[in-house]
């Protein structure tokens, strides 16, 4: 089973050294790892060559990238493994690897054929996941809180939750959406399959659109608990504030358009406000969402780019 690593990054060399090594310190390393550099120098391509000298074995392919764009890097690795590998494992450029994540990924596929995707077991979110469960309860949220007792899942309003994994827990659970910085597909099962590239930059939400998507037509997806990462969570080349935020709505929208029925979306999209009021400032919720407001209905019919001309001047105010 050929398998290929695929690692979106921006502006973040030494990330990319680090999550690299891991990979090459595994017990099985992969065939290839392919590295999308959106980076506004050649940092990353210098590292990559470093690192292509002592890479026993494995192929250190750099990309360079025409323009920003999470999704761009995720398709233009998906265009790189096509027809070469059967596996492509897709990874955030800020982890680091426990020394049996390549082998548990491919053990995964080799015993269970059924299975097209794959996600893995962060260590170190337990605490927040707790932190997070109980402000749901604080809100009414019962579903969200039980989420950390659950497999992955989606609900109606495009909430997502992750279970709380103990050490003794090893069996595979079935998922209804893969975290997009720790997974692996059968190549495949997404042949033809691409990455919303409406989605710019940071692109919130993409893995969900693409997983959830899968699972939509009953495609099998897991989580297996024996593929464990840890998540350092750079604070480089980020999208905050203001900006961030009217992504997580605009998205969060076209995704109930897409999944939900027509008539439910308000709703929805309504109740998704209140969740997301919870935890962000109400000035900020009750300007963005006039701005909602404005392009909602190209939202609500697939059409992404006023939203998106928005999001790039608020950062443009931002910076």
């Amino acid at each position: 089973m050929r398998i290929a690593v695929g690692i979106p990054t921006l502006n973040r060399p030494d990330d990319v050294r680090r999550t690299v090594n891991s990979i090459l310190e595994n017990t099985e390393v992969p065939d290839a790892i392919y590295v999308a550099d959106q980076s506004d120098d050649d940092r990353t391509k210098n590292v990559c060559e470093e690192l292509s000298k002592n890479s026993k074995g494995v192929e250190v392919v750099y990309l360079r990238m025409d323009r920003k764009g999470l999704t761009h890097a995720r398709n233009r690795i998906l265009d790189e493994v096509a027809e070469k590998y059967d596996v492509v494992t897709f990874l955030d450029d800020d982890v680091v690897l426990d020394k049996s994540y390549i082998f548990e990924v491919k053990n995964t596929f080799k015993q269970n054929p059924q299975i097209t995707g794959v996600t893995g077991r962060i260590l170190n979110v337990n605490l927040r996941i707790l932190k997070s469960s109980f402000r749901a309860i604080l809100r009414g949220e019962i579903d969200i809180f039980l989420g950390m007792f659950l497999p992955p899942r989606v609900n109606k309003y495009f909430v997502t939750t992750y279970p709380i994994i103990l050490p003794f827990q090893k069996n595979i659970m079935r998922a209804q959406w893969l975290s997009g910085g720790n997974v692996s597909y059968r190549v495949s099962d997404i042949t033809g399959r691409r990455f919303e590239e409406q989605f710019i930059l940071y692109s919130c939400g993409e893995d969900l659109i693409f997983s959830y998507g899968l699972h939509q037509e009953g495609k099998k997806l897991v989580l297996n608990p024996r593929v464990r990462l840890v998540h350092l969570e750079s604070p480089a080349a980020r999208i905050t504030g203001k900006a961030k935020l009217l992504m997580m709505l605009g998205y969060k929208l076209y995704a109930m358009a897409k999944f939900r029925p027509k008539e439910k979306v308000n709703e929805l999209f309504k109740k998704y406000v209140r969740h997301i009021s919870s935890s962000s400032n109400k000035r900020d919720i009750e300007e963005l969402m006039k701005v909602i407001a404005e392009c909602k209905e190209d939202i609500l019919r697939g059409d992404l780019k006023i939203l998106n001309e928005r999001i790039i001047a608020l950062l443009h105010v931002q910076t």
